[in-house]
C-alpha cells in the first residue's frame, strides 16, 4: 500500500481541532498567534495560515483582521455530517496517512447493501489514525464510484480544503450527497497479514472491528470497516432505564 502523508497544514489542523473540542482553548478567547504556532509546530507561516482558515471555515474560529483569532468553540466539530463515526471521541486521535484506490470489490454483503455488481468501481479508501507516535485504528471505506467520481482527484490537490479524513463533508459539498443514518456493527477479530502490516503490529493481534453501512439522501453511499488495537481502546456504553408511571 502507498500511503499518502496528510498535507502539513491539515495535521495542525487536526491538533488545533481537538484542543478546540477538549476546551484546552476555551471558547470567546483569542486563539495562539500565528507566530507562536510556527514555533510550537516549527512549520512555515502559510502552512499555520491555512490550518486557520480551515478551522475558520469549519466554525471553530474567527479570523479578526487586526485582532487576532476568536476560539468560537466546537460548532464546526459537532455538525450532524462530522458526528459519524466512534474514532472521534478518543482525544489526541488524528490521521496519518492515507491511500485510496479504484478498485473491483468482492464481499457479496457489501455489494447487496451497495447495490453495485462485481464489474461496478468503487474507490477503497484506506486511512491510519493514531497520535503520540501510535496507531490506534486502520480505516477501510468502500464507495461507489459512480456516487462521486473523481473524489480521488479532490483528495489530491495541494490546494484542497479538504482532508481525507472528512469524507461526509466532501460528498455533502461537492456531490450533494447527504449522510441520514447507518448501522455499525461491533465484533471481535485477530490482525491478518495485511492488516498487521498496516497497523505495524504483529499478526494474531487482537482487534476490535466495525462494519458500518451508511444510507444517504440519494441511496447507499458506503460500507466501511474500522480495526482498533483492543489493548489501546476502551468503548464505554452509558445505560439507563426509564419507568412509566
Amino acid at each position: 500500500m502507498n500511503f499518502k502523508s496528510e498535507p502539513k497544514y491539515h495535521t495542525v489542523a487536526n491538533i488545533l481541532r481537538k484542543r478546540i473540542f477538549n476546551g484546552y482553548y476555551p471558547v470567546n478567547t483569542v486563539h495562539p498567534s500565528e507566530k507562536q504556532l510556527q514555533q510550537e509546530f516549527k512549520v512555515g507561516r502559510a502552512t499555520i495560515r491555512s490550518a486557520v482558515q480551515l478551522l475558520q471555515k469549519e466554525g471553530s474560529v474567527h479570523i479578526h483582521q487586526g485582532r487576532g483569532t476568536c476560539v468560537l468553540g466546537t460548532i464546526g466539530l459537532q455538525r450532524f455530517e462530522n458526528v459519524t463515526s466512534v474514532f472521534e471521541t478518543m482525544d489526541g486521535v488524528g490521521l496519518i496517512s492515507y491511500d485510496i484506490t479504484l478498485t473491483k470489490h468482492t464481499d457479496s454483503d457489501d455489494l447487496t447493501f451497495l447495490r453495485i455488481s462485481r464489474n461496478e468501481p468503487v474507490y477503497c479508501l484506506r486511512r491510519l489514525l493514531g497520535g503520540e507516535n501510535m496507531i490506534y485504528a486502520y480505516m477501510i471505506n468502500y464507495i461507489p464510484y459512480k456516487l462521486a467520481p473523481n473524489i480521488d482527484q479532490i483528495l489530491a490537490r495541494e490546494d484542497s480544503p479538504y482532508s481525507a479524513i472528512d469524507v461526509y463533508t466532501i460528498l455533502n459539498e461537492c456531490y450533494g450527497v447527504r449522510y441520514t443514518t447507518s448501522t455499525e456493527t461491533l465484533f471481535g477479530s485477530v490482525a491478518d497479514e495485511q492488516i498487521a502490516a498496516a497497523m505495524q503490529i504483529e499478526p494474531g493481534t487482537p482487534l476490535i472491528c466495525t462494519r458500518r453501512t451508511a444510507l444517504s439522501n440519494i441511496r447507499p453511499m458506503e460500507c466501511s470497516y474500522t480495526y482498533y488495537v483492543a489493548s489501546r481502546y476502551k468503548l464505554i456504553f452509558k445505560m439507563e432505564r426509564n419507568y412509566i408511571e
